[in-house]
């Protein structure tokens, strides 16, 4: 059952020192509209023969770990938390507002906020330890909320005890907020908005992570950080079709006469509420060509250009996010 048609739940989170052990839940989680948390486990049946029907006589447990997911709407102070199980726990500068800083991993593992996530409805909670943050998803449309999601593997799924804590204020994410940049490769990102019409804007990353699973063990004992593909970290910006000069004709043209060197772009996405902003740079290449150029949406000629991610020197990186909130510290 959708989180959305329950009497009442609530999410929580918490931050902990180790993947393998619980802690309780310091902050309610704002903005969500679903928390999905799922117990994995394994057990099996041993082959055997013991000269009759049965169908088993032995059986044990393989594995038992758990998976999460997220989804709602990004407020900019709560998306930090799942920014910091992503790219690495930002340590925030200023003096309020207050910039948190991540940048896509290069030559190491990194150091992410490890988390305990909590469920709780009427009839109790339930919660996963050990939750890493392996996807991430973004989508803004005109006149609209925009919708994220995030989920990745964990330790273990539990019974929990929902904590007493408050409700904070917030500051939500709107399409009508935004503002896209467009650059050329070797280019700075953020130099040069996009003054066509954007019509969506959809961002995906997978970041390949998983549990680490040894013998000795039916539990993980750790996860493991690997190596992104770049097809599986894309990014898809729908623009009015527009001949003017330097606007989606232009791009479409510039794309399909590619020779050696493939259609390359830094995209930022910036949204700005007073001192609150969320903005990304995606730095990437199309695979391809748009399969139909003119797509109609709702009657507007439109052509989407798709993104695969790919480091970009003067980003330094293919990836990089700031967020700038009032809070000087998670809660």
């Amino acid at each position: 059952m959708p989180d959305s048609e329950l009497a009442r739940a609530v999410f929580q989170i918490g931050k902990q020192t180790a993947f393998d052990s619980v802690v309780a839940p310091t902050a309610i989680l704002h903005g969500l509209e679903e928390l999905n948390i799922k117990p994995l486990i394994d057990a099996e049946a041993f082959p055997e023969q013991r000269g009759d029907y049965s169908p088993s006589y032995l059986a044990a447990v393989n594995r038992k770990s758990a998976e999460w997911s997220i989804s709602g709407t990004p407020v900019y102070e709560d998306i930090c938390y799942f920014l910091d199980m992503l790219f690495g726990e930002a340590t925030p500068t200023g003096s309020g507002p207050y910039v948190y800083g991540y940048s896509a991993p290069l030559s190491s593992k990194p150091s992410v906020r490890i988390s305990t996530l909590l469920k709780a409805i009427e009839e109790g909670a339930y919660g996963v330890t050990g939750a890493i943050a392996n996807t991430f998803e973004l989508n803004l449309e005109p006149n609209a909320r925009p919708t994220f999601s995030c989920g990745g593997p964990a330790y273990v799924f539990d019974t929990d005890t929902e904590e007493s804590l408050s409700f904070r204020t917030v500051n939500p994410m709107h399409a009508n907020q935004a503002q896209i940049y467009i650059d050329d490769w070797g280019g700075t990102a953020g130099t040069t908005e996009y003054v066509g019409c954007k019509l969506s804007y959809a961002l995906s990353l997978d970041l390949a992570r998983s549990v680490k699973e040894c013998i000795g063990s039916y539990s993980p004992v750790d996860w493991r950080h690997g190596k992104p593909e770049a097809g599986s970290n894309q990014l898809t910006i729908g623009l009015e079709f527009n001949s003017a000069s330097g606007l989606s004709k232009d791009m479409l043209d510039e794309l399909i006469a590619v020779t050696t060197t493939p259609f390359r772009k830094i995209v930022r996405l910036k949204l700005t509420s007073g001192t609150n902003i969320f903005q990304c740079d995606f730095a990437g290449f199309a695979e391809s060509a748009p399969d139909d150029p003119f797509i109609d949406s709702d009657g507007i000629a439109t052509v989407e250009f798709t993104l695969s991610g790919m480091y970009e020197s003067t980003l330094g990186n293919w990836f990089e996010a700031e967020v700038t909130n009032g809070l000087s510290v998670l809660p």
